[in-house]
């Protein structure tokens, strides 16, 4: 679930994750939920943990903002700064 400025919170099973994403200059934002949508897709089809693959998803749409246009980065420049984001665990509520 994306939070907008709050990031989001993922979960899958009994795991739930609180994911921050840091403040960047947008210059284009058109694009950047499917961008994120993709990232958690690409993820997903890679088999990628939960962590992996949120950190992923929030750090492709982060450098998407900063240009304008449409724009695709290399893998090695979204898992540098994905490696960077801070994630922590999210409670989980069972009833």
């Amino acid at each position: 679930m994306t939070l907008g400025a709050e990031s989001c919170l993922v979960a899958h099973h009994d795991t739930c994750l609180r994911a921050w994403a840091p403040s960047v200059e947008v210059v284009d934002g058109c694009g950047a939920g499917a961008t994120f949508s993709a990232g958690v897709i690409y993820g997903h089809l890679r088999g990628w943990d939960l962590e992996t693959l949120i950190r992923f998803a929030i750090a492709a749409p982060l450098l998407k903002y900063t240009v304008l246009g449409p724009r695709a980065f290399p893998l090695a420049d979204v898992h540098q700064l994905a490696a960077n984001l801070k994630i922590e665990p999210y409670p989980v509520v069972t009833r």
